[in-house]
Formats: C-alpha cells, structure tokens, sequence
C-alpha cells in the first residue's frame, strides 16, 4: 500500500486487501493483530478519499481490538501494581510479556487513529463514542498525583521505551487532535457521554479519564470559540464536572481524585471564558452562580457547590483580573454566608466508625467539616482575589467593609478539622504546618492584609485591626500565631501607615512576650523587632516594663 500509493491503476487492488486486513484483527497472535493495524493505517493513509468505503468495517473493528487491549493493559497495570505493593522482587515474566504485546498492539491501532484523523478527520463522527472511551482508558491517561499533561505512569518511569509508555504518549496527543480537530457540533456530546462513562467505571481510574476528558474541553475551547448554539452543552458538561463532590466516581475513589477532577473542570471553565466576549460571558457566569445557588436549602450540596463556585471565581478572577472584579459583586454575598457562623455544620450527636486515632466519629459530620472547611479556604481566596484587582475602588464600600471584616478575621480562630475523608489527620493539622499555602490560614491571613489595605477610607481599618489583635488572645497557640501572622501581612501591605495602629497593638504584644507556648512568644518577638525598626523606637524595652 505505500510503497504503490502514487499508481494510477493500485488502488483498486490496494483497497481490495483491506478485508484481510481487517480480519487479522480477530487472530489470536498479538504481532498479527498490531501488524493487522499497521495494514489497516498504510491502506487509509494511501488511499485517502478512495478508503473510505471500507471504513464502516475496518474501523469499528480497530477500535474494538484496541479497546479490548486497553482493557487488558489496564488489568495487567493493576496486577503488577499489587505485585510492588507486596514487595515481590520481580514481576512474572509472563505477565510483563503480556502487558507488553498488549502496548504493541494499542501502538499501532492508536497510530491507525492517527492516520485516519489526520487523512479522514471528517467522517469519524460516527466513531466517535468508541474512539473517546479508547482515548479515555485509564490505561492511557496519567495517574492521579501525575501532572495532567504528563504520560508518565508509575511503572513505565525506568522505562520510557516500553509499549505501554509509547501507547500513553499517542493517546496524549490524539486527544488534543480530536479536540482540535472534530467540530463541537460532533464533538460535545459524545464527550459527555464519555465523562459519565469514566465516573462510572470508579476509582481512581474513573477519575483520572475524567479528568483527561475535561482536558480535551479545554483543549477545544481554546482552539475556537464555542458558538452560541453549542454553548449551552459545554456549560453543562462542565457544570456537571463542578458537581463531582456530589456525584463522584463509583466505588471507592480518594479524595485527591475528586479534587483533581474538579480542578480540571475549572481549568476548562477558565480556558473556556477567555475565549467569550464579556457580553457573551456575563450570561454564562450569571448561570454558574444561579447553579451554586440552586441547592441553598440542601446545606450539604450548597457547602460543595459553593466551595467550586468560590474556587472557579479565584481562577477567573487570577485570569481577567479587574475584567471580572465588576461582575463578582454577587460572590461578595455569598462569601458572607459561607464565613457566618450560621453555616457552622450542626454538632454531631452519632457515632458509628473509629478513625485512626482510635477516636469514635460520625462520616456525615467528617464530611460536613470537610466541606464546611474547603468552601470557607476558598471563599477567602476568592475575596482576597477581589480585593486584589479592585483596589477599594468598586467592591468595597464603608457598608460593605463593616460587615465582612468580623467574618474574615473571625476565621483566623478557626481550627481544622481532626481528620480527613481517609481517616488521617490533615496536613494543616500537623504542629507547625498552620500556614500551609493554600490552606485556610494562609488564605486568611493574606485575605485579612488585602482587605485592610482596600478599606475606602482608614477609619474603617481600626475594627478590622482589633478584630485580629483580639484573635491573639485564643486559647489556640495555632489560632494565636496565625493572628500574628495576619498583624505581619497587615504590616507588609500598609508599611508606615501601620504606625497609626500601633498604640492599640502594644497591649496584646506585650502578653504574648509571656506566653506559655514557645512559638508564640518567638513570633511575637521577631513581629515586635519588625516594629521596632519600622517606628525606630524600642518597643521591646516598652512592653517589657522597667522591671526587666
């Protein structure tokens, strides 16, 4: 087939071994069946236009023996997964072999897609479905706690030249082919259709194809703007992915995963709105918020839409800047109800599994201060995002500022919750991780600073600053150096304006000189050095007293 593409008079006979090449996907020699492909893809790429008769029964077929491979690699994965997971020495020869005809295979029917892609793109519409859930195997997507754009699995990392390897990278790059490539007329809803394929089949597995899934939406967002016909799909498909906390995977899937999945939704959803007008985008943000809204009186579904709505809003806001700080107004609400104490999870009153403490606890409470905790980390990103672009320019008015402010600095008392969804203690749990980026304190901290220094007028910064200086006086040691925290990253944003606040503030350094718990006393002493090179005055021999 490629040696006579060019002849005038080959084609017909060229066409006419396709059927022999086509069944030589169903031998049971693996070699046969990747030489089977390579037939199929030299046949297609010759003829171009004149193979497309045979396409109804060659490529149905390719897909099925590629799927089935895919399959099998998948299980083979797992199996010499568990075999590392019990410290066999080496994994059975017989099973390396057979995950290693199995890449082989995929190899070349997914160059085989390739070529059809790249010489028929516009007739594999109706191949879609099998093409994707091919494309989506967990065997050829990257592993959860992978980078997303990274083919890499666990067990081909020493060895970049196996079938498996080569099989992860083709599959990378035809799934941007396909989504660059295919319509979204075509494309959007077999790809939803394959997102809730990949939640179904569980795990982290599901996940991950879940997340790839998500990876071609963005891919063809960016490569052309959806038009106003097809929006509607691409804003469901994603709203839906948004949602996975309720409706995650099946089985047993990690908590990393779920969060995984969420953030490629709003990777996608961030890709997505740089391609719309802001008169196209204000209707479809408006519809994000309406989505959050929706479940306000389920307080377990409205804590986890919300949490995706405030960090969806970060992004945006890290992406169009003061572009998306006018049309945020209605986060600054529901931020407000996220941080009241109102939506306080209820105190458990059952007790029914042990975590690893030994410890009696309730799931449906671990869940909901789970929850309750990732929305109100991202609720203060989000704000402190706002704050950010706006500058106290459009967001923030004298009404405004008075009623966020004690909910923002009342979250610097905030303790995390005893242990996670897998029954371990948190990483912001852990002794001296309290400002752990990206966690709750860290966000409340750089939030509390930002929203002092848009306040519209310096008479509003008093009350917030007090709200902080009183947090120092918690019982918590953790609550304590996060409060000093807060006073530093207030210092940094307001350098010598901060000179009129500190009057009020010697008082509550001055006890935390004496303060039982070490760190907190070596924090508040370095916090009282930086004053005292900012005022150049010895503000340590001051709340020290004469006596010292």
């Amino acid at each position: 087939a490629s040696r006579f593409s060019g002849v005038a008079n080959a084609h017909k006979p060229i066409i006419d071994a396709a059927p022999a090449a086509v069944e030589s996907l169903a031998c049971s020699s693996r070699a046969v069946v990747a030489a089977g492909a390579g037939c199929v893809a030299a046949i297609i790429k010759s003829q171009g236009v004149r193979s497309v008769g045979i396409l109804p029964a060659a490529v149905p077929k390719l897909l099925e023996t590629a799927n089935a491979a895919a399959v099998s690699l998948a299980d083979a994965k797992t199996a010499a997964a568990k075999a590392a997971a019990e410290l066999a020495e080496t994994e059975d020869e017989a099973a390396a072999g057979a995950r290693d005809d199995e890449g082989a295979v995929l190899v070349a029917s997914l160059k085989a897609v390739d070529t059809l892609m790249e010489t028929l793109a516009q007739f594999v519409s109706p191949y879609l479905p099998d093409m994707l859930r091919l494309l989506l195997s967990p065997a050829l997507v990257p592993p959860i706690g992978g980078d997303g754009d990274d083919t890499e699995t666990p067990e081909d990392a020493l060895d970049k030249e196996s079938s498996a390897f080569q099989a992860a990278q083709s599959a990378a790059a035809l799934r941007t082919i396909v989504a660059k490539r295919v319509p979204h007329r075509l494309l959007l809803k077999p790809l939803a259709e394959a997102y809730d394929a990949c939640l179904a089949s569980g795990g982290a597995g599901g996940a991950a194809a879940a997340r790839s899934a998500l990876g071609m939406a963005a891919t063809a967002a960016s490569t052309e703007p959806p038009a106003p016909s097809h929006r509607g799909a691409l804003v469901t498909l994603l709203l839906r992915a948004l949602d996975v906390r309720r409706e995650p995977p099946a089985g047993k899937c990690p908590a990393a995963a779920i969060d995984e999945v969420e953030g490629a939704a709003v990777s996608a959803f961030v890709t997505f709105s740089l391609q719309l007008t802001e008169t196209s985008f204000v209707p479809v943000f408006t519809q994000v918020v309406e989505w959050a809204k929706a479940r306000a009186a389920d307080a377990p579904a409205a804590r986890t839409r919300l949490g995706a709505l405030f960090r969806l809003a970060s992004s945006l806001a890290d992406a169009l800047r003061a572009v998306f700080v006018p049309l945020a107004a209605p986060l600054l609400d529901l931020a407000a109800a996220a941080l009241d104490p109102v939506s306080d999870p209820a105190p458990s009153k059952k007790k029914k599994k042990k975590s690893a403490t030994g410890a009696a606890v309730d799931p449906a409470a671990i869940v909901a201060e789970l929850d309750t905790w990732r929305m109100r980390t991202h609720a203060l990103s989000c704000l402190r995002r706002l704050f950010v672009h706006d500058g106290g320019e459009t967001l923030l008015d004298a009404g405004r500022f008075n009623q966020l402010h004690p909910l923002v600095t009342r979250m610097l008392r905030a303790n995390p919750p005893s242990i996670d969804a897998d029954g371990d203690e948190p990483p912001e749990a852990a002794e001296g991780a309290h400002m752990a980026p990206g966690g709750l304190a860290s966000e409340c901290v750089a939030c509390v600073a930002a929203m002092i220094a848009s306040a519209p007028d310096d008479a509003l910064w008093k009350p917030a600053h007090r709200g902080v200086l009183l947090a120092t006086r918690e019982g918590s040691a953790r609550s304590r150096l996060v409060a000093l925290a807060a006073l530093s990253a207030v210092v940094d944003k307001l350098r010598e304006e901060y000179l009129a606040l500190l009057p009020e503030a010697i008082p509550f350094l001055s006890e935390l000189f004496e303060d039982p718990d070490e760190a907190v006393e070596g924090a508040a002493r370095a916090f009282t050095g930086r004053l005292t090179e900012l005022s150049g005055e010895d503000l340590k021999s001051l709340m020290l007293g004469p006596e010292r």
